[in-house]
């Protein structure tokens, strides 16, 4: 089967897609009880593609500091080794009282953390946020504005949250819940990855 190298998933070796993961990631402690199984699901899915050359990885915290910096990129993309060393070491430091999920997606979407992150124009980029609170902005954005840029980008929008705040995102996002079992989400991320991208 030529979608498998050394065991990964690669959507067809004669033409693979360049993918490149955004996991946005609420490190406000009120995620203390998720950061680890959070970093555990996302370890166990990208393990399974780390020798895959076209999918890059790249982490963004949300809620970082209650004054000057809410968002930022944590982890630049690279391929899943260096990825796996930053991901390990991801840890909630508190934050604000503010989880701005809505702006980081929508400046990730905008271009806002294209030379942070090294956007590769023609990757097929994934975002993926984690957070346990309804969704919030400091730009004034709408869940439609938000969408707006995400469909402007060609990005695919991956939520996983609480089921009773699916409504915030439920314009254009595909819809996980934030599990307190790390495999149920890296079954869920798999899931992600085989349908949108591999169209399995």
């Amino acid at each position: 089967d030529d979608r498998f190298i050394n065991g990964a998933l690669v959507c067809g070796v004669s033409d693979p897609v360049k993918t490149d993961f955004v996991f946005m990631i609420d490190i406000s402690g009120s995620m203390s009880d998720d950061i680890a199984v959070t970093t555990t699901a996302i370890d166990s899915f990208g393990s399974s593609y780390a020798v895959a050359p076209h999918i890059r990885w790249s982490i963004e915290r949300v809620s970082v500091d209650a004054v000057s910096t809410l968002i930022d990129v944590y982890h630049a993309f690279t391929a899943f080794p260096s990825f796996q060393t930053a991901l390990t070491s991801l840890s909630v430091i508190g934050g604000g009282a503010v989880e701005p999920t809505y702006d980081a997606v929508w400046i990730t979407a905008t271009g806002g953390f294209d030379v942070d992150l090294g956007v590769d124009p023609e990757a097929t980029p994934i975002y993926v946020v984690f957070t346990d609170e309804y969704a919030q902005t400091l730009m004034d954005l709408t869940e439609t504005e938000v969408c707006q840029a995400v469909n402007a980008k060609n990005a695919i929008l991956a939520v996983f949250t609480l089921p009773e705040l699916y409504d915030d995102w439920d314009e254009c996002a595909l819809l996980y819940p934030l599990s307190a079992d790390s495999a149920t989400m890296a079954a869920n991320l798999e899931d992600l990855f085989d349908s949108v991208v591999c169209g399995i």
